[in-house]
């Protein structure tokens, strides 16, 4: 009997909105994932977010963004870690946990190209397999089709091209506007915007 698939999307989630969703809905149907989970970050090394929302908070937002998905769910493993969190520490504890499953870590292209400078990649490759949202960037020396059998023969990994092409709007975008008084409903469930609205965040 095969394990589960089960896809894992992380981020700061500061706040979640529709692009994530739209990613984690296109690997669900593309990759015919068996679950899907949300991994807020606890403290992500390479950012330098010193004004980041608790990590409490963004994790009610992405339950909320989740409400009623069928096989959905916020996991809070780097939540419940001290210090620095490492995208490889976290796998191999899921890993641990969940020693049967088959899982697909979401990333962005840019993610692909930067992968190299992630921490402990050799390692990251042997634990997970990579769904990456397939938008072509311009100034790069390979397309993606190129830059995923480069990092294929560097380190194994393996990746899908997920039919996806990214929302333009990002978190840090969306607090912008909220702390400027302007309508941020077009990008965020509902529920996450009512959240935001009651609690007077990033105003």
């Amino acid at each position: 009997m095969r394990g589960r698939k089960i896809g894992l999307l992380g981020g700061t989630f500061d706040p979640i909105h529709r692009a994530h969703l739209a990613l984690a809905d296109c690997a669900f149907r593309t990759l015919s994932l068996d679950e899907l989970w949300l991994l807020p970050a606890g403290t992500p090394y390479m950012d330098k977010h010193s004004g980041i929302t608790n990590a409490e908070t963004r994790a009610e937002m992405a339950e909320l963004a989740i409400r009623g998905r069928r096989g959905y769910r916020v996991e809070r493993i780097e939540l419940e870690r001290q210090g620095k969190s490492y995208t490889a520490d976290t796998l191999r504890l899921l890993r641990e946990r969940v020693p049967e499953a088959d899982f697909y870590f979401l990333i962005g292209s840019d993610q692909l190209y930067a992968f190299p400078r992630w921490h402990n990649p050799e390692t990251l490759s042997t634990l997970c397999r990579f769904a990456v949202a397939a938008r072509e960037l311009p100034g790069q020396r390979r397309n993606l089709g190129e830059q995923a059998a480069y990092l294929f023969r560097k380190y194994r990994m393996e990746i899908t091209l997920l039919p996806f092409s990214e929302q333009e709007i990002s978190s840090t975008e969306i607090r912008r506007m909220i702390r400027e008084g302007r309508d941020a409903s077009k990008w965020l469930p509902p529920e996450v915007y009512a959240y935001i609205l009651s609690h007077r965040l990033y105003q």
